[in-house]
């Protein structure tokens, strides 16, 4: 079998003609293989075989596997910078679904791009911390998550809310203060 290809079991035994057996295939990378199959009649140890060797080659196609993103959600205030987005991608190719890691998705906010993008860790999970919400007004806003496929998994996308905060109220407070009375000893007021 080529190299990444893994064949269950790796040889089978035919005592007898007519006889059907099966091998399954499976590959950890996308992409067509060439599978070569051979037969040979081993006879016994001192005479040669009634059969002739016969080979049978063929190709075998993986196709990238399927993904899923999910748990699309976010949170931050309106004209802030402190805004984080995440989602979880995964393989849904098999069952149950895995966490697919070190892969880069980026995000919408209600239809508009984010700068930048995330990596999914061991656990499938991006996050984009400190995204611009400047021009974000508050409230729940629609986001978008998209993976853009690679050579092993295919493209998708998923969607979910954002839910953006009151503005941070960044003006420092007015305060006026005055002191009345008479100035005593030791620096100290005394009340009038």
């Amino acid at each position: 079998t080529p190299a990444g290809v893994k064949a269950t079991p790796g040889s089978l035994d035919f005592n007898q003609c007519g006889v059907t057996q099966n091998a399954s295939f499976a590959a950890e990378k996308a992409g067509t293989y060439n599978i070569t199959a051979a037969v040979a009649d081993s006879g016994s140890t001192t005479t040669t075989g009634t059969y002739s060797v016969q080979e049978a080659t063929w190709s075998l196609t993986v196709t990238k596997a399927n993904t899923a993103l999910v748990n699309v959600s976010g949170n931050g205030h309106a004209g802030a910078s402190d805004g984080s987005l995440t989602a979880v991608l995964k393989n849904t190719s098999v069952t149950p679904n895995k966490d697919v890691s070190g892969k880069a998705v980026t995000f919408k906010i209600d239809g508009n791009a984010v700068s930048g993008s995330a990596t999914t860790n061991a656990s499938g999970v991006a996050t984009l911390n400190d995204v611009d919400l400047s021009g974000v007004t508050q409230g729940s806003k629609p986001i978008t998550a998209n993976f853009a496929e690679d050579d092993d998994y295919g493209v998708s996308a998923g969607s979910g809310t954002m839910t953006v905060g009151a503005p941070l109220d960044s003006t420092p407070p007015d305060i006026n203060a005055s002191v009345n009375g008479t100035l005593g000893n030791n620096g100290w007021y005394t009340s009038d």
